[in-house]
């Protein structure tokens, strides 16, 4: 699937199933667009409790669902986009300068996510009032590709 913004994407991982269960995979840098530098995992989310909320300057991500399910807002400011993740063969791709959040998580859920970089509080764009700010910079620059 692709989307309105600019470098998010659904990519669907093959499945394999017989009757031992199902396997899935990813293969780093085929299937995720990036060298992958870090990984952590969010669970045991209190209920009305979203997670994310926040833009990178220079992260990638891909998130997937590994159980359980959970929504993904995703904005650009020009595009929105709200995904449902329940399926563990499934992972999105959330380029740098693109907003997301995670919400609605079941009591199960277990969210993946990998990333381009490694920790750097600096790289962090929050709250919205900052994100608008830098991308509006952003594009007075040429750096992004949309428009406001």
């Amino acid at each position: 699937m692709e989307s309105n913004i600019d470098g998010v994407k659904l990519i669907e991982t093959a499945r394999f199933t017989d009757h031992r269960g199902s396997l899935s995979f990813v293969e780093a840098e085929e299937m995720i667009p990036f060298q992958v530098k870090r990984l952590f995992w969010i669970y045991d989310v209190k209920p009305g409790m979203s997670r994310g909320g926040h833009a990178h300057k220079k992260c990638k991500q891909a998130i997937m669902a590994i159980a359980g399910k959970f929504d993904i807002f995703i904005t650009d400011l020009k595009h929105e986009m709200k995904l449902s993740m329940e399926k563990p063969n499934q992972i999105i791709i959330i380029p740098e300068g693109v907003w997301c959040e995670l919400q609605n998580f079941s009591a199960d859920a277990v969210a993946l996510v990998a990333t381009s970089h490694h920790f750097d509080k600096d790289d962090y764009l929050q709250p919205m009032s900052e994100y608008r700010e830098w991308l509006a910079l952003s594009l007075s620059k040429g750096l992004r590709s949309c428009n406001l």
